[in-house]
């Protein structure tokens, strides 16, 4: 674990004083500082990984472990704060309907819970790699190309941090960004 992030395969839970929960995470791959999304799965009551980001599922509600510098904002729906997990320096809240987790530059991370659809948006960097040794996340060679899979419409971008105006995807970038796709009818998913 590195600050707020995993960055290498891992085995967690969450415990409500009552019941552990096991996290449950695809191929044990690596989180970022995005905030982390769980729903329930089947009959077992473990918290399964859905993604990294904002999130649309059909789950009556989610669990999402977000940064401390992330401020609910509520919809159509509940979201209570469950309790700081100090080790990970993340709040987890549980959230149903939805709400929005927004940053300090006012960005949004769009939780939904109850959806029509399941989110199905996910990007994916692609490039050459460098051999990794001592670095902790993924240097490439050049610059890579972010791809949408699985989602129609436009991706933006502007560096992480800043307040600038968002950039369309054929504009080159470096660094650590935020990254959004906006559909055709001006929805935003970050």
């Amino acid at each position: 674990m590195t600050g707020a992030a995993l960055r290498q395969s891992h085995r967690l839970s969450l415990y409500d004083g009552r019941q552990d929960y096991p996290l449950l995470a695809r191929e044990g791959e690596p989180w970022g500082d995005s905030p982390w999304v769980f729903i329930e799965r089947g009959a077992t009551g473990d918290r399964d990984w859905l993604t990294e980001g904002s999130a649309r599922t059909k789950s009556a509600q989610v669990w999402v472990l977000a940064t401390p510098d992330l401020t609910p904002r509520i919809g159509n729906g509940t979201c209570e704060a469950l309790g700081i997990l100090i080790d990970l320096n993340r709040t987890l809240y549980r959230i149903s309907g939805e709400a929005e987790l927004l940053t300090p530059q006012q960005d949004r991370y769009r939780i939904d819970s109850r959806a029509d659809t399941e989110s199905a948006e996910t990007f994916a960097v692609v490039g050459d790699p460098v051999p990794q040794t001592l670095q902790q996340r993924t240097l490439h060679r050049g610059l890579p190309h972010i791809h949408t899979l699985d989602a129609e419409g436009r991706r933006q971008w502007r560096f992480l941090g800043n307040t600038a105006p968002w950039r369309e995807s054929y504009q080159a970038a470096h660094g650590r960004l935020w990254l959004r796709l906006v559909d055709a009818s001006g929805n935003r998913d970050f």
